[in-house]
């Protein structure tokens, strides 16, 4: 008799147990509205301004035109408005990484900015492509670019400035600087050394190869002018592909 009522007493601590869990459960995650094709941007939170959208939006259409590689920015109230209270940003971002199929099965290297202004926390996360190898230059992005400027409450500055470096991190740049001016360097050098060579020629007589030269030269370096800038002014295209989250990035607080 004693040991059947020490079951059932098991058994209703049990189902109690059970049930208080059932009550603790999280609400179901949810996700911003994915943004339409062709954008790189969704401020939920309202903290971009408009221009610094504009920019942010022609930085990842000309990354993404180029190498395939799309940053995308989300920003957020708060977790809890979206089932997430109980989540870590990281473990947020990597499952709105995920959901999204940020980058592409063959290029899995897509990088998300999530701001979440409530929580005071942000996170960038880099697809699995990136094998954790660029870790610590998001956290010197994350602690000396973004947070600074979230301190100031200059959010919108801080994301844009924010997704310049990424711009920079995605094409092998470790600081910002412009990637165009490299393009430009090299043409006009082989335009200057053609230049050169075309007046050696001439001042020798020879004048038609000197022109010819010069015509050539002329014309490969409008083909790689053209080449390094095309695309620049796509609308760009469906960034989500199937690209996964690999858990490397970086987190700031402010």
């Amino acid at each position: 008799m004693q040991n059947r009522i020490s079951c059932r007493l098991l058994a209703f601590c049990l189902l109690t147990l059970l049930l208080a869990g059932v009550k603790q459960l999280p609400a179901q995650v949810t996700y911003p509205h994915r943004p339409v094709p062709g954008s790189f941007v969704q401020d939920e939170a309202g903290l971009i301004t408009e221009p610094d959208k504009i920019q942010i939006q022609t930085i990842s259409q000309r990354l993404e035109a180029d190498s395939r590689l799309p940053i995308v920015v989300v920003t957020i109230k708060v977790l809890d408005d979206h089932g997430a209270g109980g989540l870590s940003i990281e473990g947020y971002a990597s499952s709105l990484f995920d959901a999204w199929g940020i980058g592409s099965r063959e290029r899995s290297y897509g990088i998300l900015l999530l701001v979440s202004q409530g929580d005071r926390k942000a996170r960038i996360e880099l697809g699995e492509g990136w094998a954790h190898t660029r870790d610590d230059d998001a956290k010197r992005i994350m602690d000396d670019i973004i947070i600074p400027e979230f301190k100031a409450g200059a959010f919108s500055n801080g994301i844009l400035e924010g997704v310049q470096a990424l711009n920079s991190l995605a094409r092998d740049e470790v600081v910002k600087t412009p990637r165009h001016w490299g393009s430009i360097l090299i043409p006009l050098g082989v335009v200057a050394l053609g230049i050169f060579f075309a007046a050696s020629l001439i001042r020798s007589g020879n004048r038609g190869w000197g022109w010819g030269l010069l015509a050539f030269i002329f014309a490969m370096v409008v083909g790689i002018l053209g080449y390094a800038f095309s695309g620049k002014s796509s609308s760009g295209g469906d960034w989500s592909g199937g690209g996964r989250s690999g858990g490397g990035g970086a987190t700031g607080q402010w």
